[in-house]
């Protein structure tokens, strides 16, 4: 054994003590969805309890609000920034149950016999539980039946990546599921595109890993996991504003907890004041803008209560106090502090304006029976 192929296998086992493998032996995908849905929200509370006070006030620590709890019925897409590479073979067990790629599998498919298509399944039942080397005999016998299916070609990179810990073979194969997948789905190309560039990231070719998250994002820009990859790679070869650019479009666009995850990522640490700025920046921001929203609220609600003279009851009183709730977290000033205002200033105005509109159309009624009772009455006279 080579000393590169040592240091590698050195680097993966490195890597996955911080990316510790998830994994349930089972067949039931209902079973694997509960597992993530569990293990994904015992990650980010663990983040978020580090959090950088910028992003996340103590208080709001202390009233454990919204802590990134998911459901996670399909893939790599709805997890968004608390995606984790340990969670990554699971994963693929999911998303190789979506109608999707069921339907691009049929086309794939298609010419196959019985026994080639049987062949597969059985390879599939042996990775669900934990059967590796099985596993690997059987996706190796099937990708000689069907050398175009790209989940085949996946499959094999995930084994010998994470279970054989084999750089070359693990490229290869993830280079075949991107050549393969392209014509039929921008979305799994990319899913393997991340792939490849983790094998170079772990390879330390970080400029590689960059060019490969760089064509993710080209292939699909929405592909927000594809945006703070790429962030990170940027940081390993110096390339802070490019980081900075992304992960800002990562976390306006996509998901805010991707500043979570980047304050715990090791590899930010070399632009920490860069990441800091950005930070800053963002809780600025939405400080500014919900402050307006509160502001512009607070005046639409007391000019429909004495424009329409409407009474003051219960319904005004939640708005009010989701409103009071909202000044709270604005003052606390943090990035997801201003978040939840905005959520409060949202149900504060939806519950004046539901109201308003139901007690309006209330009073049009009353006053259209008065003019019919009234017209009525002269007709009789």
């Amino acid at each position: 054994m080579s000393n590169d192929l040592i240091s590698f296998e050195e680097r993966v086992n490195d890597w996955q003590i911080i990316h510790p493998r998830q994994w349930i032996a089972t067949t039931n995908r209902n079973d694997v969805t509960n597992f993530l849905s569990t293990k994904t929200e015992e990650i980010v509370e663990s983040q978020v309890e580090a959090a950088n006070a910028i992003i996340i006030s103590q208080a709001r620590i202390a009233d454990k609000i919204d802590i990134a709890t998911r459901e996670i019925t399909e893939g790599f897409q709805e997890l968004q920034a608390t995606f984790d590479w340990g969670f990554t073979e699971l994963i693929w067990q999911i998303e190789q149950e979506r109608e999707v790629l069921k339907d691009i599998l049929k086309v794939l498919q298609a010419p196959l016999d019985t026994q080639a298509k049987e062949l597969k399944k059985r390879a599939e039942y042996a990775y669900r539980n934990g059967w590796i080397d099985d596993a690997l005999k059987d996706f190796l016998e099937s990708e000689k039946k069907n050398r175009y299916d790209f989940t085949i070609h996946q499959n094999l990179g995930n084994i010998y990546l994470f279970k054989k810990k084999d750089q070359d073979k693990a490229l290869e194969y993830y280079e075949k599921a991107v050549k393969y997948a392209a014509p039929k789905s921008s979305y799994y190309t990319n899913i393997s595109l991340l792939h490849k560039g983790l094998v170079k990231y772990l390879q330390k070719d970080f400029k590689e890993a960059y060019n490969t998250t760089l064509r993710a994002i080209e292939l699909s820009p929405d592909f927000y996991e594809a945006h703070y990859q790429h962030a990170q790679y940027c940081a390993n070869i110096g390339k802070y504003d490019e980081a900075i650019k992304h992960l800002k479009k990562a976390i306006v666009e996509g998901d805010k907890y991707y500043c979570v995850k980047a304050d715990s990522e090791k590899d930010f640490n070399v632009m920490k004041e860069q990441l800091n700025s950005l930070f800053k920046e963002l809780q600025i921001n939405a400080q500014n803008q919900v402050t307006i929203e509160l502001g512009e609220v607070v005046r639409l609600i007391d000019r429909a209560k004495s424009y329409y003279n409407l009474p003051v009851i219960d319904n005004f009183k939640v708005a009010q106090t989701k409103l009071e709730e909202a000044t709270v977290f604005i003052t606390r000033g943090s990035f997801f502090d201003c978040h939840d205002a905005a959520r409060k200033i949202f149900v504060g105005l939806k519950t004046a304006l539901d109201f308003s509109v139901e007690y309006l159309l209330n009073e049009i009624i009353k006053l259209q029976n008065e003019i019919n009772t009234s017209k009525n009455d002269g007709e009789k006279k």
